[in-house]
């Protein structure tokens, strides 16, 4: 009898299928999720993230993430438990081929056109492979997932290269402002609060805040406020809109609804209409 040797927990090549439901979740594997062509939005953590072609998503499965459809999409997907899989790959000349998963909860790149043949390619040897009986085919398997995996890492070390631009100092300062939004964007927020609780100028933190991220402190905190709401009203349909407003921080709902039209293009209103009529298609 031909021994099978399995190296990854899950895989699913190019998925089709239609969620109009959001699904959340977490696991202890570690997660490549793959977007080849549709629409939809991705959830991880405080991060919403508007699902187009070519998106490549790496998780910490830990990390409370999910997906919902607006169309028909194909995705490829892929789990792998870290103490499975070391014995197979160990390290390449002192290479951790799995730290870009350790580093961070989770990374997202938008790859070239140049970069999706690559990784599509990658996935298919995969296919090809995975759960094929015998040695050969497994080892085969193993060498295209080390593929994959020095592939994420070409795309983390250019990352870090772009983010060496910044002081460490800098960076961790960032770092700091964020953690401290994420804690407490449903209360009243303030530079004078901030710069109290952190220890530092609220110049300064403007300043280094604006440089390393390309927007404001506040324009950050209306992000993740309106990404909040937007989750209170996929889970929590009998959630007033004011009641979601006060929730997520806002003290005027005039305001929400505006910076909620600024940020995600229609009103609170016509957003949760939306979500209503899609799940009232898809029951």
């Amino acid at each position: 009898m031909t021994q099978s040797f399995n190296l990854l927990d899950y895989f699913a090549y190019r998925h089709c299928n239609y969620r109009r439901n959001p699904y959340f979740h977490r696991h202890a594997e570690f997660e490549i999720f793959y977007f080849h062509n549709g629409s939809g939005t991705y959830f991880v953590e405080n991060e919403f993230i508007e699902l187009a072609p070519g998106h490549l998503i790496i998780i910490n499965g830990m990390c409370r993430h999910g997906s919902m459809m607006k169309e028909a999409c194909t995705r490829t997907m892929l789990r792998f438990d870290e103490t499975q899989v070391v014995p197979f790959i160990g390290q390449l000349h002192s290479l951790d081929l799995l730290e870009p998963f350790r580093g961070k909860k989770y990374c997202i790149w938008r790859l070239s056109e140049e970069e999706r043949l690559e990784i599509e390619e990658i996935f298919t040897k995969i296919d090809r492979f995975n759960l094929k009986p015998g040695i050969i085919h497994f080892h085969r398997l193993r060498i295209a997932f080390i593929e994959l995996l020095l592939f994420i890492c070409d795309l983390n070390e250019k990352r870090l290269v772009d983010e060496t631009q910044f002081s460490e100092d800098k960076v961790t300062r960032v770092l700091q402002i964020i953690d401290y939004i994420n804690r407490n964007y449903m209360k009243e927020l303030t530079l004078d609060q901030l710069s109290q609780d952190l220890f530092f100028s609220k110049y300064y933190l403007s300043r280094i805040f604006k440089e390393l991220s390309g927007m404001t402190i506040f324009e950050y905190v209306n992000k993740v406020r309106v990404n909040q709401a937007k989750m209170l009203f996929l889970t929590n349909k009998s959630l007033r809109i004011t009641d979601v407003c006060y929730k997520v921080g806002f003290s005027q709902p005039t305001h929400f609804s505006r910076v909620f039209k600024q940020i995600v293009g229609v009103s609170p209103e016509n957003y949760r209409k939306s979500i209503e009529a899609e799940y009232s298609i898809s029951k």
